[in-house]
Parts: C-alpha cells; sequence; structure tokens
C-alpha cells in the first residue's frame, strides 16, 4: 500500500548543490591567487556535540492502564547521545589582511532505546495507523514491546571571504562574507514486537503478523549566502605570542530541499509506504562560539590552540509526519566544546 500526496514544486537542487560546492572551491583557489605576498594556513577542529531535537519525545507513546476509561499516556523520547566530529579546513591571507578560507564540518550521532509494556505501547506514526486499517476508520495496533534507533549525519562545507582589522591593541575584528552548503540527513528504525488487538474495549483491525518495522528518514540538502564577525580579544602578552578570547558569531540563509518517506513492514511482507510533498523553503540558521586561544610566534610559523564552547541552531529542520499533529516544523540544534589546531604559514 502506497499513501502520497501530488508534488507541486520539483528541484534539481542536489545536482546544483554539489556542483556548487565545485564552483566554491575553484572561487576560493582563484581569490587566494590574487593575493601576492600572502601567507597559507590550515586547521583542524575535534568537535564534541550533542544534538537536541523537539520531535524527539514522541517515538513511542505508552498508555496505561489499559482497558480503563482514564487512562495516563507518557510520551517516550530518546535522547542523541554526545559524539565526536571534526572540522578542517585552510585559507590564505595577503599582506593587507585580506583572507579567503574553506572548511568542511562532519559530525554523525545516534541514539536508541527499548520498551517492554505488554499491550501498551502505540506508534505516533502513520504508518503504523494505517496498517491493516486502510480506510483510516479504526486505531493502529498496539504492541508489547518497542524500539528505537535514530541516526543523524550532518556534513557542511563553507567558503569565506573576510578581513581583518586592528583596533589599536586591544581588539581584532574580521567581518566576512561567504556561502554555506550542508546535507543533513535523519533516519528512524523502530521495531514493533506482539501486536494487541482490543484497546478500551473497542476492537482493533485483526493483525496478521508478529512483529513490524518502521522506518523513515528526513533529508535535507540546501546552499547560501553566510554573514559573520569574528573577534579576538588580546588578554595576556607572552614573551613569543599572546593569550586571547575568542567570540566569534554568524548566521547563514540557506535554501533548501526536505524530503520525507515513512516505510512500515511487516514479518509477513505487508508493506505500507507513507510519502509526502518535496518541501522547498529557506532554512536559517545561527551560530556562536567562544572560547579562549593561545597563539605562539615562531621563526617559520605561528602556531594556535583554541578551546571554546561552540552553539549552533537551524531553523525549520525537522520536516517528517506525525499522526496527531501532522507535519512538523522543528528546530535543531547542536552545542559542545570545540578544540582547534592550527598552522599559519
Amino acid at each position: 500500500m502506497v499513501i502520497s500526496s501530488r508534488l507541486y514544486w520539483r528541484s534539481d537542487l542536489k545536482k546544483g548543490f554539489f556542483t556548487s560546492l565545485l564552483a566554491l572551491t575553484v572561487s576560493g583557489q582563484l581569490w587566494a591567487a590574487t593575493f601576492s605576498n600572502g601567507s597559507a594556513y590550515v586547521f583542524a577542529d575535534l568537535l564534541d556535540w550533542q544534538v537536541r531535537e523537539g520531535s524527539n519525545v514522541q517515538w513511542s507513546e505508552l498508555i496505561s492502564p489499559i482497558g480503563t476509561a482514564n487512562p495516563t499516556v507518557q510520551l517516550l523520547d530518546v535522547s542523541l547521545a554526545w559524539n565526536t566530529g571534526y572540522r578542517i579546513g585552510g585559507g590564505y591571507r595577503s599582506q593587507n589582511n585580506w583572507d579567503s578560507v574553506i572548511y568542511f564540518t562532519s559530525y554523525h550521532t545516534d541514539g536508541s532505546d527499548q520498551v517492554l509494556a505488554p499491550g501498551q505501547l502505540y506508534s505516533p506514526y502513520i504508518g503504523n495507523f494505517f496498517q491493516n486499517n486502510t480506510n483510516g476508520s479504526a486505531n493502529g495496533p498496539f504492541y508489547n514491546a518497542a524500539g528505537i534507533k535514530w541516526k543523524f549525519a550532518f556534513n557542511t562545507v563553507d567558503l569565506e571571504l573576510g578581513r581583518t582589522f586592528k583596533i589599536e591593541r586591544y581588539l581584532n575584528l574580521r567581518p566576512y562574507v561567504g556561502i554555506k552548503s550542508a546535507i543533513i540527513n535523519q533516519n528512524i528504525y523502530t521495531t514493533w514486537q506482539g501486536p494487541n488487538t482490543l484497546f478500551l474495549g473497542f476492537p482493533i483491525p485483526i493483525t496478521t503478523f508478529a512483529s513490524a518495522t518502521e522506518n523513515l528518514s528526513n533529508d535535507f540538502s540546501g546552499i547560501g549566502p553566510s554573514f559573520g564577525l569574528d573577534s579576538t580579544w588580546p588578554i595576556y602578552k607572552l614573551s613569543n605570542g599572546s593569550v586571547n578570547l575568542i567570540g566569534n558569531f554568524s548566521t547563514a540563509l540557506l535554501w533548501g530541499l526536505w524530503r520525507y518517506k515513512d516505510v512500515f513492514r511487516t514479518n509477513t511482507a505487508s508493506t505500507v509506504t507513507v510519502t509526502g510533498n518535496d518541501v522547498n523553503g529557506a532554512a536559517p540558521m545561527v551560530r556562536g562560539f567562544i572560547g579562549v586561544e593561545w597563539l605562539g610566534t615562531f621563526s617559520k610559523a605561528d602556531v594556535n590552540v583554541r578551546l571554546g564552547y561552540e552553539g549552533q541552531v537551524w531553523f525549520d529542520q525537522v520536516q517528517f509526519n506525525m499522526l496527531s499533529s501532522g507535519r512538523l516544523n522543528d528546530i535543531m540544534s547542536m552545542q559542545g566544546g570545540v578544540l582547534d589546531f592550527g598552522v599559519h604559514f
């Protein structure tokens, strides 16, 4: 069985996305080539982040006691684990403090949960509701046990062109403009065991299976302009360097494409497939970083080490469908520690 809605807007965004990335890389090299007598730099960041999403709270519903007129409904959530990621990049700086930089950020994590509650577990997703219930006149089945595995993959490429301004010896400011591209994929894998056919005395459609899986995908890709301001505040002068406070802020507005799919499959080879309209639209985000930096000056290179906290907020990122609330439009946030190591030749 396939449930779908008509697609009103179609887009070749993904093809354009990868083409744009290639163009950005070439553009960055051309910008660097225009600088004479400048210097190159490379850097690598270790990220220790956690992702939070409002939609995590409804992967399953635990309803008890079954068979009463006043049951209690508990919404079961799953937390995405703290995990490590990385950011690598490089750039070129001219003698008059113009610079271009390109970098890649990659972060993956997941979350899982298992629940045993005989006859009390219900799936809030659409595929379960329509199993053996094609006319939508009854509830979907309840279950004795359920589990979830939520996978999250985040990859971005940024190209920036900026200039550093020194305000006496107290502050360095680097405003910049750029282009940000992103691919953010989320997959929700759920398992359901032992369907139950009675709830509050009303029959639920007869089930002919013993177990089932329901898999949802929420995939995003987008590209758009970015703007930012980096600031450096020297707080302690060393013989061959300095200790600085760092405060950075940026924002971007991507034009993106969201794709959604929900497949409910039983052990008897019965399948319900739910698809929705592709969503094209704006995807705003903001990012902030605060930390401390050690900068060492040597004969052939400058070395810097930074330790700080970074937070990102991506608006309207969660776009999959729920049975009770329809298509979601939730915020996705990422936050945690960053350890950065850079060399300026």
